[in-house]
């Protein structure tokens, strides 16, 4: 299943299995249980910004806490 977490350079948050060098948030869990994005898109208009690798740390996307977005 393709994930609605990915971030075009336009704002627009789609469903696409390409990954960026970014991932971010804007403050919040925007998902639901089943991985569907809410009609609420954020927190905080300001955007929290990290590399999508960090000494070898890894999460589940879209799990429990915030909602990962990745930018195209």
């Amino acid at each position: 299943m393709t994930l609605q977490n990915r971030v075009t350079p336009f704002g627009e948050i789609v469903a696409n299995r390409a990954r960026g060098q970014f991932m971010g948030n804007r403050g919040g869990r925007l998902h639901t249980e089943d991985k569907q994005l809410t009609g609420r898109r954020w927190v905080s208009r300001r955007w929290i910004c990290c590399v999508t690798e960090f000494r070898g740390w890894w999460r589940e996307v879209m799990g429990n806490g915030y909602t990962e977005l990745f930018f195209l």
